[in-house]
């Protein structure tokens, strides 16, 4: 081979390579960087910068006060495997929004054993002001389900501190207003319930065991065909077990039914179960008789969106649902993927 065809070849070889690691490595390093500022920049999820002022006209009414440091929201993040640049992302994207809009609220977040004295996530956990506890699931829980048992010794163990409390996923709700506006500090449950309509044109229908497929197989495997049989036949809403609200006294209740439910019927180590035993607790009338003020939360009048990918529209890195309200909080499910990459869908850019 002549020289000259041996440099091509190598120049080549160099630039798919580099073409190839660029591609797998298009993501910038989130904690060596100004999240805001890399956000507003690249459009990849929201721009906080842009957050309009609250709405009276379409907006709900905000009757309780705002997040005070006696009000806990608490999550969980127990990688299945490794931790992930991706994982990072999304975590440090939702605790920033937190910090933004309940900058006095207490972050508390149950984190892998592993994840101890990682430089990038105790960077994180600073950054936010975030209460990090470190844990191992035991044998015979998945982390899914273990979550709730350790939300609810948390609570007890602090009960004396703490007014309101949020459950939240930690890698995909996004508060976009403060929550605890709508919790009350004694009597107080809220509970998200998903919608997605399976019509265009119906914006807020929910999200029922008849559509979602998945649902229905945990609650068929949890409590039998007949069950969930019946409400596929009466489209009885889903309720989503990763976003929910109360007083602290009633989150303690709460819990101490939901763990005590899994454990009775063995599914502590079943994928899904949780929200199954919760859905259950709805639907065979356990919920309205301990929490008679118990309140369903949904997108439409609470702006509390659970699922709402057909019904948001991202205006300068806002999301609109199609009434022209931002929501409060929303579930990542709401956002597609072409809303989310300013690089695949150049038409979002707005810097």
């Amino acid at each position: 081979m002549k020289l000259c065809d041996t440099l091509l070849f190598v120049s080549t070889s160099l630039m798919v390579i580099s073409l190839f690691v660029a591609g797998i490595t298009d993501s910038p390093k989130y904690h060596n960087i100004e999240i805001t500022d890399w956000l507003c920049n690249h459009n990849r999820l929201l721009c906080l910068k842009n957050l309009p002022q609250h709405n009276i006209q379409c907006e709900p009414q905000l009757p309780f006060k705002a997040a005070t440091s006696r009000d806990v929201v608490i999550g969980m993040f127990v990688p299945k495997r490794g931790w992930t640049e991706q994982h990072l992302e999304m975590m440090s994207f939702v605790f920033y929004l937190m910090r933004q809009t309940i900058p006095k609220a207490h972050l508390v977040l149950f984190l892998a054993e592993q994840l101890k004295g990682v430089e990038v996530w105790d960077k994180m956990v600073q950054t936010y002001s975030i209460d990090a506890i470190y844990v191992n699931v035991p044998e015979g829980w998945n982390m899914v389900n273990y979550r709730f048992m350790l939300y609810k010794e948390y609570l007890k163990e602090h009960e004396g501190e703490i007014d309101r409390v949020i459950f939240c996923d930690s890698k995909d709700i996004y508060m976009l207003r403060d929550p605890f506006k709508q919790i009350n500090n004694q009597n107080s449950l809220i509970i998200g319930r998903e919608f997605r309509s399976s019509e265009d044109d119906d914006y807020y229908s929910y999200d029922g065991f008849y559509q979602y497929y998945n649902n229905y197989v945990w609650m068929k495997d949890a409590y039998g065909e007949n069950f969930t049989k019946e409400l596929k036949e009466k489209k009885a809403p889903i309720n989503n077990a990763g976003f929910g609200g109360g007083d602290v006294h009633s989150m303690i209740k709460l819990l101490t039914i939901w763990t005590n439910e899994m454990v009775r019927i063995g599914g502590q180590q079943r994928w899904g179960f949780d929200q199954a035993v919760y859905n259950y607790l709805i639907y065979n009338g356990t919920i309205s008789s301990q929490f008679p003020y118990a309140h369903f939360a949904d997108c439409k009048h609470d702006r509390i969106c659970m699922f709402s990918e057909k019904r948001v529209n991202l205006v300068k890195g806002i999301p609109y649902l199609f009434d022209g309200c931002i929501p409060h909080v929303l579930h990542r499910d709401g956002l597609s993927f072409n809303m989310m990459d300013v690089k695949r869908y150049p038409h979002n850019n707005f810097s």
